[in-house]
């Protein structure tokens, strides 16, 4: 049986300047190779992107992954701001395989 990452097509998208995958579904951490990193999306209750984290249970909002970790701060988690173009959707979806061999 294939896990989720093995056959994730995501949206490719660009976090605070990086390139990541975005998809609404839950990735357990255990089924990404070790050198991606996975952060979850929280929502403002209201439909809006509100904070990166390592782990959200309430206002789930979707799954990032990444090549290079994010500095998550003090307090855990990262804001995304309505203001500032903190995350862009680059209009295609891509496989994680893809991902991870673009720009080796």
């Amino acid at each position: 049986m294939k896990t989720k990452s093995e056959t994730l097509t995501a949206e490719a998208v660009e976090l605070f300047g990086q390139k990541a995958l975005f998809t609404n579904e839950r990735i357990p951490l255990s089924d990404l190779p070790k050198e991606l990193h996975r952060y979850e999306l929280r929502d403002d209750g209201n439909g809006n992107f509100a904070t990166v984290e390592n782990n959200v249970i309430i206002n789930f909002a979707g799954t990032l992954v990444t090549k290079s970790p994010l500095d998550l701060g003090e307090h855990g988690y990262c804001k995304i701001l309505d203001d500032q173009p903190d995350l862009n959707f680059l209009g295609y979806e891509q496989t994680l395989k893809d991902f991870m061999e673009e720009n080796q």
